[in-house]
């Protein structure tokens, strides 16, 4: 349990301190802002990475005084796991069908409620949570093979990222490395950098192809690094855009009820929103904001906005706590960082929207499953 809680601390911690390297000594920011040069001294690493830090800090500090409290008991694993491979079969058999919703494209024609329901369900959400029980090996290759396959058919790339923490997780959950040896595995990925970018330049190719974009290898270190780190959104954010107007006061609550409820109150413009206008215009993609440049662009709107919205979320990443489907308590508040890396990593409020909505589909789901299945054993049995 030590050794994976380090891992989830290194997987938010590195690649932060890995960019802003990149930008301390290349003199340009990363990512989708590598054409923005940036004049970084050492002490302006250290502080921006303090920055970097400390909300992270403040959110796991909100839910440790939560950490003992909970709604939900924790599953069953034997018929929680059977549910759970229910749902990747359905998953298969629908993409295999009728595709996928492709990353910005409409989710259009006779097919879309089908795909649909899989963005719902969120086979990327089920993968993590699989990885902490002691499900076969076999098994959870057949959904690591699922997810890959739906991820391919999304052209995104964040198959290959959530099945490489959900492998991490399933082996450090059932082996006890050795500290010498955790920490050669932790420094395997600068090791064997040269490899590793191989392979993220094959992938990257593969994804522009599908997507029919431009790729240059060259850059693969600075796109990859920027993928898995916003911090030069931050810097972008702070250095380059001097008007924060137009950020709606209840927009996270706004997107929230669109979410759940298909309508909202309130209107939705979020910081995220006006961010991407402002770099891109409109466009069929989006750019990762990040945590710390939501919160930068929130309260630079306005200070009011700012708190409503702040108190807002951390109600909402409360219940997103209180909704994950765990087996051991004391494996909740890791796999809640973990489902809510790709969110953090955008802070784009409808994404965060999204995850809650797809927890509240698989434990409704469960509920129907299990009673169901109780049903037909009683039956059975008779």
């Amino acid at each position: 349990m030590k050794n994976l809680k380090i891992f989830i601390i290194y997987i938010y911690v590195l690649p932060t301190f890995i960019a802003l390297l990149l930008i301390y000594n290349y003199g340009h920011l990363i990512g989708d802002f590598r054409t923005y040069y940036y004049n970084m001294d050492i002490v302006d690493l250290a502080y921006t990475y303090l920055i970097y830090l400390t909300p992270l800090l403040i959110l796991y500090l909100f839910i440790k005084l939560f950490e003992d409290k909970y709604l939900f008991e924790p599953k069953n694993e034997s018929l929680f796991n059977k549910y759970l491979l229910y749902l990747f079969i359905f998953i298969l058999l629908i993409t295999l069908c009728f595709g996928a919703v492709q990353i910005g494209q409409p989710n259009i024609g006779f097919a879309a409620p089908f795909r649909a329901i899989i963005v719902k369900i969120n086979p990327y959400i089920l993968l993590l949570i699989i990885s902490f029980s002691s499900i076969s090996i076999r098994k959870f290759a057949f959904c690591i093979l699922v997810c890959l396959f739906y991820g391919y058919m999304q052209h995104s790339l964040q198959g290959y990222l959530i099945t490489f923490f959900s492998i991490m997780v399933f082996i450090l959950n059932r082996n006890k490395l050795a500290t010498s040896k955790f920490i050669i595995f932790l420094i395997l990925p600068v090791i064997l950098s040269h490899p590793l970018m191989e392979i993220l330049t094959y992938i990257y190719q593969l994804r522009s192809e599908a997507r029919g974009n431009n790729f240059n290898s060259d850059e693969i270190i600075f796109l990859s690094v920027g993928r898995i780190s916003a911090i030069s959104s931050y810097l972008y954010v702070k250095d380059f855009i001097h008007d924060f107007s137009g950020v709606s006061q209840y927009f996270s609550i706004g997107l929230v009820q669109d979410k759940l409820m298909g309508f909202s109150f309130f209107n939705i413009t979020s910081p995220s929103d006006l961010f991407n206008k402002d770099i891109l215009g409109i466009t069929d993609y989006s750019i990762f904001l990040g945590v710390n440049g939501f919160v930068y662009y929130l309260f630079n709107s306005s200070i009011v906005t700012g708190f409503i919205n702040v108190l807002f979320i951390f109600f909402i990443l409360l219940v997103i706590y209180n909704l994950i489907p765990y087996y051991v308590q004391n494996t909740r508040l890791l796999l809640f960082f973990l489902v809510l890396y790709l969110p953090l990593l955008s802070s784009d409020i409808w994404e965060l929207s999204m995850l809650l909505q797809t927890l509240i589909v698989i434990n409704i789901g469960f509920w129907l499953f299990k009673n169901v299945y109780i049903i037909l054993k009683n039956i059975i049995n008779e």
